[in-house]
């Protein structure tokens, strides 16, 4: 099977990113990054078979981003130490938090 470039029609299903986890608003939102990432992107990585599974991709990774983060931030405003802190990223969120909590 050949690939082809997003439709400029195209449309993706909001409900189904709903359904999924995703407020309306964040879908609607995800679903204009998809569209301007495919039609900005070039080459032979421009060209999907299926569309609407890159899209369902799209937004379950986005789910997966937001219910990391969550956790992470759950994890350091509770002073939890399940979550290793190594990285300079965590301790930006840490101060981020302490901050916040004076």
């Amino acid at each position: 099977m050949k690939g082809h470039r997003l439709p400029a029609n195209w449309v993706g299903d909001i409900h189904a990113a709903v359904s999924e986890g995703l407020s309306e608003e964040q879908a609607r939102w995800q679903e204009k990054k998809f569209r301007d990432y495919w039609h900005a992107k070039s080459g032979k990585q421009a060209l999907k078979v299926d569309w609407s599974a890159t899209w369902r991709n799209w937004y379950r990774r986005e789910i997966e981003r937001l219910r990391e983060n969550q956790e992470r931030l759950c994890a350091l405003s509770s002073g939890s130490n399940t979550v290793p802190h190594s990285t300079q990223e965590d301790g930006l969120y840490r101060n981020l938090i302490n901050y916040q909590a004076k």
